[in-house]
């Protein structure tokens, strides 16, 4: 399967592991159309955390830690910028990484 179709794939399953939450809580739109903002959310995501783990060579370190920059430094005040840019950064320009994509 292709790195694409299997964020995409990825991505619906994410969205679905989060709709209780979303339902129930919104996530962008009340109710059920959370759900579909959440999908929205996770397409272009997972692509990028799948980026990362062919960038890292198949581990799963990279996007773990860009998925827990998301969800903990923002509430120690950094936004979220500033983590994403920083894994990104090491991602990018670590030694002997492979090529994305391979």
């Amino acid at each position: 399967m292709s790195p694409v179709r299997a964020s995409a794939l990825l991505a619906v399953f994410w969205a679905l592991w989060h709709a209780p939450i979303d339902v129930a809580f919104g996530f962008g739109l009340p109710g059920a159309g959370a759900v579909v903002v959440r999908l929205l959310w996770t397409l272009p995501l997972t692509m990028l955390f799948t980026w990362f783990f062919l960038r890292a060579g198949s581990s799963l370190l990279a996007p773990l830690a860009l998925h827990t920059s998301f969800n903990v430094l923002p509430g120690l005040g950094f936004s979220r910028l500033e983590p994403a840019m920083a894994v990104l950064f090491l991602a990018c320009w670590w030694p002997g990484s492979p090529p994305p994509w391979h």
